[in-house]
């Protein structure tokens, strides 16, 4: 399993063959995200609009990448699925 918490209001994990986006705290209500695989395709998008949300995506084994939007900021998070 692999965890990223993005200001302690976000979490980014995988849990087996589940890529899980977790939306923790109010202040990121109006959060979006994209997931896209190692080949460049987008393969999720999704924006929270409550708290303790949690999108997730079943995919096979590879490389993944979050791409978080929340405001003014953005970060990438990479995740790796066995």
């Amino acid at each position: 399993s692999i965890s990223a918490v993005f200001e302690n209001g976000l979490e980014v994990y995988s849990f087996g063959k589940t890529l899980r986006v977790n939306i923790l705290d109010a202040k990121y209500h109006d959060t979006q995200f994209s997931v896209f695989n190692s080949v460049g395709q987008e393969i999720m998008v999704a924006k929270a609009n409550n708290v303790n949300n949690e999108y997730t995506l079943n995919v096979s084994s590879g490389v993944y990448f979050v791409y978080i939007m929340s405001g003014d900021k953005m970060v990438t998070k990479r995740v790796y699925i066995q």
